[in-house]
């Protein structure tokens, strides 16, 4: 892939750096996307995961999917035509819970499911990413009976 930091690059850079995460620390129970530009106090992080504990034990067996929410925005795109394309796709123009400002965190159970698609039906099939990786994620998320909680503040 062309490293690039506005494409559909990016998004596919994006999960296939989370499926190497997962392959890399298998026995990992979250694993953080972050921007270059992000400082975190990982002691808090830390803290606030483990109150939030494995999907296992605490989400009767649902993902998480946490960062700090942007929600009930309409879909704009990067150009004039995304907008009206997602609408064609959707039958709306309102986004799903979507994780912005440079950091978010799924746990080993989302981990495991982006790994299987990547794998799977996902890489047997052409699918549209949007230049955004944070929206693109939010999207495809957005689709799964996952947590999605607003933890993560700047």
């Amino acid at each position: 892939l062309t490293d690039v930091y506005w494409g559909w690059e990016h998004t596919a850079k994006t999960f296939l750096a989370l499926v190497a995460a997962y392959v890399y620390a298998p026995s990992g129970k979250f694993f953080a996307c972050l921007h270059d530009d992000v400082y975190v106090d990982l002691p808090r992080l830390a803290a606030l995961l483990q109150l939030r504990g494995d999907a296992s034990a605490g989400g009767a067996g649902r993902g998480l999917y946490l960062g700090n929410a942007y929600l009930g925005h309409d879909f704009v795109g990067h150009s004039a035509e995304d907008g009206p394309l997602y609408e064609a796709m959707h039958g709306h123009r309102r986004m799903p819970p979507i994780m912005k400002g440079g950091l978010w965190v799924v746990d080993s159970i989302v981990a495991q499911w982006v790994s299987a698609m990547l794998s799977g039906p996902a890489a047997l099939l052409p699918w549209r990413l949007w230049p955004s990786d944070d929206d693109s994620v939010g999207l495809v998320f957005g689709e799964l009976d996952i947590r999605r909680e607003h933890a993560l503040r700047h």
